[in-house]
């Protein structure tokens, strides 16, 4: 039987303590909102591309890029205030449940952490065009994880859909990556974008099963961020022994106006990309995200057009166009 909430606007239910899923009773609450699902994981999929353009200015008085490390560590702490400070404002939900996170928890952050450091590592090895593409094949593993995992139905409907928004994506970003038909890859930046694309398609199903478990998206996303944060401090360090390429760690002191607040504008984007995207899966599934988050392409074209006034190709808008419509079908079946 499908969830109600599937097909309409998200309601706030009861709270229960009823055995779910996958535990022992947790507190059963939902986010008391007034937008439908898919309409928060687009809101979700504007701020990450959003963020991702942004990351592009994010330049130090020298001239290079500012360390993605660093950045990720910054969304991290921004993103767990911002969730504490609503958590603690609201009287339905207790703290102690975040305090002691169940094992999906910690799962959903490991992979969000790992899926952007890899996919912003292989943006340094590869054509950010080749990256985004591999990045997107998303779909493809979320469905199969949903199916195995959260017994999600994956049929032909689903998989043309996917099919055809992964062609689009694909059509987007040639005209980046040719070069009179060849070009040339790094395998390093091949494989951590792979893997990027894999750890994300397991992002969506633990965020779903968690949700479904009875924790609300601000537990999830407090749970995310802290480790986040515990894993990013042994990352940066790393970086730091190993004189890693545009991941020099940069003291807080020599960070000038501008990386300030282009830091801060990606910081708060990645945390409303967050919180909106867990918000959405309350009544959204794992395949249905991964599909709706395609338009992460088209919306990356806007936005780079606004702030970098870059001009996209024929080719990308016929494909932005085709990844749009594949979204459209997938979300009639929703």
């Amino acid at each position: 039987m499908h969830d109600a909430r599937e097909f309409g606007p998200l309601q706030a239910p009861e709270a229960s303590k009823e055995p779910t899923k996958y535990g022992s009773a947790q507190l059963a609450t939902s986010s008391p909102v007034s937008i439908s699902g898919p309409y928060l994981v687009a809101i979700s999929t504007a701020a990450f591309a959003l963020a991702s353009v942004l990351l592009k200015m994010d330049v130090t008085s020298s001239g290079s890029n500012f360390p993605t490390t660093e950045i990720g560590l910054v969304r991290s702490i921004v993103s767990l205030a911002v969730a504490t400070m609503a958590l603690c404002g609201r009287h339905d939900e207790r703290l102690s449940l975040v305090l002691r996170p169940s094992g999906l928890q910690v799962l959903r952050g490991i992979m969000d952490c790992a899926s952007f450091n890899c996919f912003y590592f292989a943006c340094t090895q590869l054509p950010v065009g080749v990256a985004t593409v591999i990045m997107f094949t998303n779909p493809f593993w979320a469905g199969i994880l949903a199916r195995l995992v959260l017994k999600e139905a994956y049929g032909l409907w689903q998989f043309g859909a996917t099919a055809l928004a992964v062609g689009g994506v694909l059509l987007t970003v040639w005209p980046q990556v040719s070069n009179d038909g060849t070009v040339e890859l790094s395998n390093t930046g091949i494989v951590f974008a792979a893997l990027a694309s894999l750890f994300q398609a397991c992002q969506y199903v633990t965020g779903r099963a968690a949700l479904e478990s009875g924790l609300s998206y601000l537990q999830v996303s407090i749970t995310s961020s802290v480790v986040g944060i515990l894993l990013s401090i042994p990352l940066i360090v790393f970086c730091k022994q190993q004189h890693i390429v545009d991941q020099e760690f940069v003291p807080l002191l020599d960070w000038n106006l501008s990386v300030w607040c282009v830091t801060m504008a990606i910081a708060c984007a990645a945390t409303t990309a967050q919180l909106t995207l867990l918000m959405g899966q309350e009544s959204v599934g794992a395949l249905k995200t991964s599909m709706l988050r395609t338009l992460d392409i088209p919306m990356a074209m806007l936005w780079a057009y606004l702030l970098l006034g870059e001009v996209p190709y024929a080719l990308e808008v016929i494909g932005a166009s085709i990844v749009i419509a594949a979204v459209f079908l997938q979300t009639l079946a929703m």
